[in-house]
């Protein structure tokens, strides 16, 4: 069974701990779909979880390009 995960903690979970959650919903709702179960709610969970996912994979991004610029200016006296 997996329960609802609030926003505040889904933002502090680590990127290990989101992956092993999504890999876990997208298994129960196979199992569920098989079942001929409602597969709504975890369909909504994974998709919150899915965009944080996809949230910090662009933030890694931009943050490295960031770096990458700022690394480039001059050193200013």
């Amino acid at each position: 069974m997996i329960t609802p995960t609030g926003l505040d903690k889904l933002s502090k979970m680590d990127d290990r701990d989101l992956d092993t959650t999504l890999n876990r919903l997208q298994r129960s709702i196979f199992k569920t779909r098989k079942r001929k179960g409602d597969t709504h709610d975890l369909e909504i969970e994974f998709c919150y979880m899915w965009r944080e996912r996809e949230v910090r994979q662009k933030r890694k991004v931009s943050h490295a390009h960031w770096l990458s610029l700022r690394s480039k200016k001059p050193a200013v006296a």
